[in-house]
């Protein structure tokens, strides 16, 4: 049942985007408004693809690379975004472009966060 709900939350957010998309014809907001909805169906696929698992395995929802390697530069990339993302909401002229730029910025620097806690995770599993 939560993930159904998840599944009907991230849906209304990708519908979300593709109005925002359509409202404005050019810059951030509108290939923005596009990314959103793209991101969303994809997590919304991974939901499907995690309810044909075999009983006894789960993929990980938001995937995480095995490899220290792996995880350092896909965090760097994170972080990049998420500055890139504070620079376009502080210039942003509307409101929306604000809110839209610190909600990627939150986003990409909580996906650097669970790529610590992996890494933590791994590090403790492997000592005991």
């Amino acid at each position: 049942m939560k993930a159904w709900f998840k599944g009907a939350v991230v849906g209304l957010v990708a519908i979300v985007g593709l109005i925002v998309a359509a409202q404005v014809h050019e810059g951030f907001l509108h290939y923005g408004g596009f990314a959103l909805a793209a991101l969303c169906i994809f997590f919304c696929f991974r939901l499907i693809g995690r309810a044909y698992d075999a009983p006894g395995e789960r993929t990980a929802l938001i995937p995480v690379p095995d490899s220290d390697s792996g995880r350092q530069w896909l965090g760097g990339v994170a972080v990049l975004l998420g500055l890139a993302a504070l620079f376009v909401a502080s210039k942003g002229e509307g409101e929306a472009q604000t809110w839209v730029g610190l909600l990627v910025a939150g986003l990409a620097w909580l996906y650097v966060f669970k790529l610590i806690g992996a890494s933590f995770g791994r590090s403790d599993s492997q000592e005991h």
